[in-house]
């Protein structure tokens, strides 16, 4: 979390310090920089840096979004390459969606366990958090 905050304090929040003298000027302007803050943006970095994934992993999935995202980049210049721009950018949401799925998956450590033996014997599955 310490990354996460540095990048805070240099990105945001010395941006916001430098807009101090529109503070006065500007009616809900504190207003206007939480909800600027607080977007959806905040809470995928949140799930997305619950799991860290390998080295090998980390690799290799960067060299996957930056050969979609060259190949979405060539399929702009030209409207003939319209299906290949389509499938990137499907191709890089599926993948970014999968992306906030797994660590959500890992983090709630599904697992099974059996019921007490007063209850049936079938199994059932509850997170342990």
């Amino acid at each position: 979390m310490l990354k996460d905050t540095i990048f805070w304090l240099f990105g945001t929040a010395i941006v916001a310090f430098l807009d101090i003298p529109k503070a006065t000027e500007e009616d809900g302007f504190f207003t206007k920089i939480v909800l600027d803050s607080v977007k959806l943006t905040v809470v995928l970095e949140f799930i997305s840096n619950l799991f860290a994934f390998s080295v090998l992993v980390e690799l290799l999935l960067l060299a996957m979004l930056a050969f979609i995202a060259a190949m979405a980049a060539v399929a702009e210049t030209k409207t003939e390459f319209r299906p290949a721009e389509r499938a990137a950018g499907w191709s890089d949401g599926c993948l970014r969606i999968l992306l906030l799925i797994y660590p959500c998956g890992q983090r709630c450590d599904w697992t099974p366990t059996t019921l007490p033996p007063s209850s049936t014997s079938r199994t059932s599955w509850s997170p342990s958090f």
